[in-house]
């Protein structure tokens, strides 16, 4: 929708239409109604696999109770939910499964304001049913952070009844930092993800050791600064056909962002061993 990630093609009439009928508290409205669903599902999710066995982890050892438990899951973060990727394993009804989700609430931070975080979750059945922990079930939050003002005017400005399907461009964001970027410290202070009707603006924050999605700027709404500051990358965009890509603007550089394909993208290698996501140790499978 914002870009050629999303189907059913440009929204550049219903970015406007949407902004004539959706204020900005509504937007808001909308944000914190989905957090806030997620918030109070928690609950029953804990009472139906609460941990069993003596090593505190959830006894799921049928296909059946394996198959329940992520759709679960998947229920418990409801519109929160960004990403999902199932890989069957050959010869096997074993699955392993990537889910990213947003954070059901906000974290307050100084200088920053209100942001989200996004996690990262793998569960491998196989594993389950070995009863081995630390490989059935791995949980990362990432250092790319959502602002209170970006999810709102993503709601407001492209018309999303939720916000879940947020992740079709987030996501894409997050696995070509993991990709292209070994930190933030060679990075420039502010820069831009650019496609082709919309150009997001990232910040970095040395409080929160990351990145800070804050806003989104329409092309269409572009001051003739902008559009000279962003014309280089428009004519790459055009020559490859659309897509989206970073612009550093004081040094110009510009890196694309790939298309993601259906498969398991962040694999539990690549988590350990990247900058952009950090584990987070639960002692209960969500």
């Amino acid at each position: 929708m914002l870009t050629a990630y999303l189907s059913g093609g440009s929204l550049l009439a219903k970015y406007v239409a949407m902004e004539c009928m959706m204020h900005q508290s509504e937007a808001k409205a909308v944000v914190k109604g989905a957090m806030r669903r997620v918030g109070h599902r928690w609950d029953e999710l804990e009472t139906t696999f609460r941990p069993v066995s003596e090593s505190g982890s959830p006894l799921i050892k049928t296909k059946k109770k394996f198959l329940r438990y992520i759709d679960e899951v998947i229920k418990f973060r409801g519109e929160l939910l960004i990403h999902k990727v199932t890989s069957q394993q050959r010869n096997s009804w074993h699955q392993k499964i990537e889910l990213a989700s947003l954070s059901s609430e906000y974290e307050d931070v100084d200088g920053v304001g209100s942001v989200a975080k996004i996690s990262v979750c793998f569960y491998d059945s196989r594993q389950f049913f070995k009863g081995n922990q630390r490989s059935a079930y791995t949980h990362y939050v990432s250092r790319l952070y959502l602002h209170e003002h970006f999810l709102e005017r993503m709601v407001l400005r492209s018309g999303l009844s939720g916000i879940g399907e947020i992740g079709r461009v987030v996501y894409p964001i997050l696995h070509s930092l993991v990709d292209n970027f070994t930190s933030v410290r060679n990075l420039e202070e502010h820069f831009y993800v650019v496609s082709d009707t919309a150009v997001m603006v990232l910040e970095k924050s040395d409080s929160l050791s990351g990145l800070v999605l804050k806003t989104v700027l329409l092309r269409e709404r572009f001051d003739d600064l902008q559009y000279e500051l962003f014309d280089s990358s428009y004519k790459r965009l055009a020559e490859q056909g659309g897509g989206m890509l970073f612009f550093f603007p004081s040094s110009k550089r510009m890196v694309d962002i790939l298309r993601l394909d259906n498969q398991l993208l962040l694999q539990k290698e690549c988590c350990a061993n990247t900058f952009w996501l950090h584990n987070l140790l639960h002692d209960f499978y969500v």
